[in-house]
């Protein structure tokens, strides 16, 4: 959409590569300033990309950071789990130990 409106004006954008250049540039917000569009329709086109891309980076780091995020408590989750079992399997081996003890007493 960049290239047929800024070639007509005579911008820096002139060719179909400098088009995906610069939208590529401005998608991903590093906006090196190489190739900017000069009329006010190709400056629109490259607001509306810069919001594009920030959304969906921002989203995409979202994402990525909620997988990580619920692995980390996933595997916490499991770590206490298997910390709470060891502490039952004592506790039984404890119960049984005094049960034996008190039996044993109650007999002298």
């Amino acid at each position: 959409m960049i290239v047929p409106i800024e070639r007509e004006a005579g911008g820096s954008i002139r060719t179909w590569f400098d088009g995906i250049w610069w939208t590529s540039s401005t998608l991903t917000t590093v906006g090196y300033g190489d190739l900017v569009p000069i009329t006010v329709a190709g400056r629109i086109i490259g607001m509306a990309l810069q919001f594009i891309g920030a959304i969906v980076f921002g989203v995409t780091i979202a994402m990525v950071g909620s997988v990580i995020n619920r692995s980390q408590e996933e595997f916490n989750w499991k770590r206490n789990q298997d910390r709470l079992d060891k502490i039952e399997q004592t506790l039984e081996r404890i119960e049984k130990q005094s049960a034996f003890l008190v039996k044993k007493e109650q007999k002298f």
